[in-house]
């Protein structure tokens, strides 16, 4: 019985560091990420990183870049402009491409596999 009882107090005792240490964790693991975007050239006003749990990393303009706490958090890279958060694009991406319909193509057709 006191066998049981030592090591059940002894695995509690190792335990707990490790659930306190999970959100310290995260705040490193965080400067961690936030330093190496930054020794990438990216200036420390134009981003922020936010830790969320899980079911909350569906997030506009947000990309995962790391996770911490046993993988029951999430940690968002946001680009931000001046510091606030960048607004929405106001035309998608298709709509800021060249008109391709106006220009002749040079292609030649292909003969040699014609369609079935």
């Amino acid at each position: 019985m006191k066998l049981s009882t030592c090591c059940a107090a002894l695995l509690l005792a190792l335990a707990s560091p490790v659930v306190l240490a999970a959100p310290g964790s995260c705040e490193r693991i965080q400067s961690d990420i936030s330093q190496r975007i930054i020794n990438n050239g990216v200036p420390e006003s134009s981003f922020t990183l936010s830790i969320v749990p899980n079911d909350q990393v569906d997030q506009p303009d947000s990309q995962v870049v790391g996770h911490c706490a046993n993988d029951t958090h999430k940690i968002l890279y946001t680009r931000t402009t001046s510091g606030n958060v960048s607004a929405p694009r106001s035309l998608p991406r298709m709509a800021r491409l060249p008109n391709r319909s106006n220009t002749l193509s040079t292609e030649t057709p292909d003969t040699t596999h014609p369609a079935i």
